[in-house]
């Protein structure tokens, strides 16, 4: 990272992953296989959380245009 500002981090996919990817596929697997189980129990709760934050937003919105 040359040339680069002191604390500047680089955007797009970061290499530590790719490289864990390369060198060890059976382990990235599994722990990719974990986030995919954990995020396919959350499913419904996740729609329900968001659902109800842009509800509770365009609530507001619409209270602060009515003042």
């Amino acid at each position: 990272m040359t040339g680069m500002p002191r604390g500047h981090v680089r955007q797009g996919q970061p290499v530590g992953g790719g490289v864990y990817a390369t060198f060890r596929p059976a382990r990235a697997g599994a722990k990719l296989q974990v986030l995919l189980d954990t995020i396919t129990r959350h499913q419904d709760q996740a729609a329900v959380l968001l659902s109800l934050a842009l509800g509770c937003w365009l609530t507001g919105r619409s209270i602060a245009e009515l003042i």
